[in-house]
């Protein structure tokens, strides 16, 4: 949990450094870009190839020694 907790706010200080960034970088502008030029999004990535089927991911629980819904 301590870990998980690091992490979590090792990623929020590094988004907060993110945005004072580029509120600095707007701030030293003469012209500011149009919004919708900095709002544009980024296309959705496709799924990937290494997507395991659900017979795979039973398999590999089982090899673990897992038990779940599949053994009853």
């Amino acid at each position: 949990m301590v870990e998980g907790y690091a992490d979590k706010e090792a990623k929020r200080l590094q988004e907060l450094l993110y945005t004072a960034w580029h509120i600095e970088a707007f701030a030293r502008q003469k012209k500011l870009p149009k919004l919708e030029k900095v709002l544009k999004t980024k296309p959705a990535k496709k799924p990937g190839v290494n997507k395991s089927s659900k017979e795979e991911l039973i398999n590999i629980a089982r090899l673990k020694g897992l038990k779940g819904p599949w053994e009853i």
